[in-house]
């Protein structure tokens, strides 16, 4: 009988105080009755599970771990009212699936939130998350300074994806698939900073790593498509030859370089761009040398 009195008092304070702030904090006012109801149903239920934890204490148990505790962590770190807390917990399902990622989260919170609730929040949403608040939200903002929305950077990946799916069969890495897709998306308004995005993000290191290069060295998107044209080679697939691949190795380079002495400054930069120099390569410097 004491046991369960505590439980039903407790119960009832921690229900008053919840639906109490819910009623008067911001943002109830703009609910519909029905998200009001099913906001209401959660709060008791998290009422009842401090309840049973405050028993749990009184006997010197162990409590047990309650949606009660994590949803209020992510409302505190947010310094949000429980129905701004309610309003980010359904807005984070952004594809409408019912089960909203890492990913999806920091995009949602990204858009809504300053950048350091925003990662308050994350971290108590995944406190052991692999990849940081920060990395998802620097993709975030590649996606908007290239002028997309995320539906539209999606739909645009999805058709990237499919086209690296029928890639033939000598481009193995789908990147000549790739860049005919963003050309004729490039063809239809697609702007110079989307594509170079949608480029760098969906084919090898042996081409996204020089064509940024050149990118970020102040050259178009054609003048760089056009330099790694001129150096990418057809290539031998089963003995026979096969068109160029779009990936750019250290052999075309230096066979380039033989050719045009005059271009050293473009075969550096992407030479260094590579990562041409460990273990068993040369930096393009000693390279140099070598020829003479």
């Amino acid at each position: 009988p004491e046991e369960y009195e505590l439980f039903q008092t407790r119960k009832g304070q921690t229900a008053l105080k919840l639906v109490s702030d819910f009623i008067n904090g911001e943002g109830y006012d703009s609910m519909s009755d029905e998200d009001r109801a099913k906001v209401i149903t959660d709060l008791y239920g998290f009422a009842r599970d401090t309840a049973k934890n405050s028993v749990l204490l009184s006997r010197g148990e162990q409590t047990e771990k309650s949606d009660y505790d994590k949803a209020r962590a992510i409302k505190d770190a947010g310094g949000m009212s429980w129905a701004q807390y309610y309003q980010t917990k359904e807005g984070r399902d952004m594809d409408g699936s019912g089960k909203p990622g890492a990913e999806e989260t920091a995009q949602y919170l990204f858009e809504n939130f300053p950048e350091d609730k925003a990662k308050k929040i994350f971290d108590a949403y995944y406190p052991d998350s692999k990849t940081p608040y920060e990395e998802y939200a620097g993709h975030a903002q590649e996606i908007k300074d290239a002028g997309f929305t995320k539906q539209e950077y999606d739909a645009l990946t999805a058709t990237v994806k499919e086209a690296k799916t029928g890639a033939e069969s000598w481009d193995s890495k789908g990147d000549n698939a790739v860049i005919d897709a963003v050309v004729a998306a490039v063809g239809k308004g697609l702007s110079e900073d989307g594509a170079t995005l949608l480029i760098t993000e969906n084919t090898s290191k042996y081409y996204a790593n020089p064509y940024s290069a050149l990118i970020d060295s102040g050259r178009s998107m054609q003048e760089s498509m056009d330099i790694l044209n001129l150096i990418d080679a057809p290539g031998k697939k089963d003995g026979k030859e096969v068109p160029p691949d779009k990936a750019i190795q250290q052999a075309e380079l230096k066979a380039y370089y033989k050719e045009h002495p005059e271009e050293e400054v473009v075969i550096a930069l992407i030479w260094d761009s590579m990562g041409y120099t460990g273990k068993n390569t040369k930096d393009f410097e000693t390279y140099k040398k070598t020829l003479k």
